[in-house]
């Protein structure tokens, strides 16, 4: 399903992070299509997967309290519930009690609002709300707040709180204290979400402004499926490059696709091929390839689960998948032996620059196993062929990638993406 999530974000990293990673690595300029990395990663951030979507811990204030957050690139904002909930049946929403007692906390007061969309309350402070289509909503207070991340070093995974010495100096960041849920945000298990669109006040952004990440960049490595038990629904984020070490092939890279003002802070690369198997269903015909490149383009979005494509291949993607595995594309949940389920082809994108993600059965059939089932399965395929204007590839298409995100182009790289790995840590 979409996501329903897109919320409001400012951090800070204590100096500790930094401090007890390895050396950064920066390499020379080369053009931007070559298959060049630029950077190691800095900081490498373990996640995992619930309901969908990935998450990462983070601990905020002082004395800090853990949240759990959603991981979304198709997000500018951030904003979590920072105190506990109570159930108002009159409004059928979560009030959220005024419980957090962090030392460092600060309300923004309206003469300081610094997002879009946030007005005055009565009590001086910058409100914020997010309605959904589908009527979920929340409402938030704008507010800064100490956040240090939970890392994963030398195969082991660390937090701030357990450092004997803190340095409680770092970057103050701001984001959106949630005091009202109402429809799906009442029952999620994230408590929030960090949104890493491309924004001034993103997380990524600030470190390298305050000269903690040597580049203004970062990767996300998703591995496999929530049911796959050998990959166990988990990932890395890493902060300031690739995970080069993690990679299984040489990183390639697309141009981002620049648009209109309103939509610069999302990830859209230009699409010129996508093949089902040894067929390719958008190659033949112009106008498919054009429908990927209407309204906002090919977004890749890691807070959306399922994949969606232009409506307009619907028919060709139907036939071409029939011819490719022998079953109906329009029965999408299906019982399947695993015999019959090595017969379903792999999904390959090729952008700009001849760069390929490739999405494999194991990643968007919804409940495969990478091991041999007896009897039949029940699965679910998860790339949809209905989006209005172009397309979303979404977290499950994402998987065993190392996927490079920076200012003016995205890399691609199969990866091993599995958190727990000797040689986590920055490569030296």
């Amino acid at each position: 399903m979409k996501k329903l999530c897109a919320l409001l974000i400012v951090i800070h990293l204590i100096h500790w992070c930094v401090a007890s990673t390895a050396p950064l690595l920066r390499g020379n300029h080369h053009d931007q299509h070559e298959s060049i990395i630029n950077y190691n990663v800095t900081l490498v951030v373990p996640l995992h997967e619930k309901s969908g979507t990935m998450h990462l811990n983070m601990y905020v204030g002082q004395p800090s309290v853990k949240k759990t957050l959603i991981v979304d690139t198709g997000s500018r904002l951030a904003a979590w519930k920072c105190d506990h909930a109570t159930n108002n049946k009159e409004t059928n929403s979560h009030q959220l009690e005024n419980t957090f007692s962090s030392t460092t906390l600060q309300t923004i007061q309206c003469d300081s609002c610094q997002y879009p969309g946030a007005v005055c309350s009565n009590n001086d402070a910058c409100q914020l709300t997010q309605k959904y289509t589908e009527g979920s909503s929340w409402t938030a207070t704008e507010v800064t707040d100490l956040v240090s991340l939970e890392l994963l070093q030398d195969d082991i995974i660390r937090t701030m709180i357990d450092q004997d010495a803190l340095d409680t100096s770092g970057i103050i960041f701001r984001f959106g204290c949630q005091t009202q849920l109402t429809g799906l945000f009442q029952r999620q298990y994230a408590d929030g979400i960090l949104g890493l669109e491309q924004s001034p006040h993103s997380l990524v952004r600030q470190l390298h402004r305050q000269q903690l990440l040597p580049s203004n960049s970062f990767s996300l490595c998703l591995g496999g499926s929530s049911d796959d038990s050998e990959n166990s629904g988990s990932g890395l984020l890493g902060l300031g490059g690739s995970l080069q070490s993690r990679h299984l092939h040489t990183m390639k890279y697309t141009p981002l696709v620049r648009r209109d003002k309103a939509e610069t802070g999302l990830y859209v690369v230009q699409v010129v091929q996508v093949w089902i198997g040894g067929t390719c269903v958008a190659c033949h015909d112009d106008r498919w390839v054009r429908a990927f490149a209407t309204g906002p383009g090919t977004v890749l979005d890691s807070g959306t689960t399922d994949t969606y494509l232009p409506m307009q291949l619907s028919e060709e993607f139907a036939r071409v998948w029939e011819k490719e595995s022998g079953f109906s594309y329009y029965k999408r949940t299906k019982r399947y032996s695993y015999d019959e389920f090595l017969r379903l082809p792999d999904i390959r994108f090729v952008f700009k620059g001849n760069v390929t993600l490739q999405a494999l059965p194991l990643a968007y059939m919804e409940g495969a196993l990478s091991t041999r089932w007896t009897g039949r399965r029940e699965l679910s395929n998860r790339i949809h062929v209905n989006e209005p204007k172009g397309a979303v590839l979404g977290m499950n298409v994402q998987r065993n990638h190392d996927i490079h995100y920076e200012a003016d182009r995205i890399g691609f790289a199969k990866a091993d993406c599995r958190p727990k790995q000797q040689g986590d840590a920055v490569a030296a």
